[in-house]
């Protein structure tokens, strides 16, 4: 219920859709900044939850008794931080990309490639390791994701 002129009335769907327009008449980037911030959140996770079954599966392999030991499952939790950082990176940079361009094609993936790899190496190095390897990674993956994008493509 909203107050209006000492009136209580009831906010009906429609005045929520004129509200909404309304604000994307207003300010259209906080739309893009709300899909980008979508797309990122949702990488993450799925990054983190891909990530974890991965370094779970390579656990079982190499020893299957060693689910049971908690220590031994931490190396799922560097699977897991190293694919959430990528996967967010990609999709938050290559959301962001799509709403500046307008389109998809080769040049925003391999943007979010490069930003992928970034990513990737500073989590896996932080901020110890060398600028050329951090480049190394970020060209590695700009490569990987622009043959990935042509291969699609065509």
């Amino acid at each position: 219920m909203a107050i209006t002129g000492g009136e209580a009335r009831r906010v009906t769907g429609d005045t929520m859709a004129m509200v909404r327009s309304w604000l994307k008449e207003m300010n259209p980037t906080l739309n893009e900044l709300k899909k980008a911030f979508i797309a990122t959140t949702e990488g993450a996770v799925g990054g983190a939850v891909l990530g974890g079954m991965v370094g779970m599966a390579i656990i079982a392999c190499r020893n299957p008794r060693a689910l049971a030991s908690l220590s031994r499952t931490q190396y799922a939790r560097v699977w897991a931080r190293d694919l959430s950082a990528m996967s967010a990176a990609s999709s938050g940079i290559e959301s962001i990309m799509r709403g500046i361009r307008g389109k998809d094609d080769l040049t925003s993936e391999l943007v979010s490639g490069s930003g992928s790899g970034l990513a990737f190496s500073f989590v896996s190095q932080g901020l110890k390791g060398q600028p050329a390897h951090a480049l190394s990674w970020a060209a590695g993956f700009a490569v990987l994701s622009g043959a990935f994008y042509k291969v699609i493509d065509s």
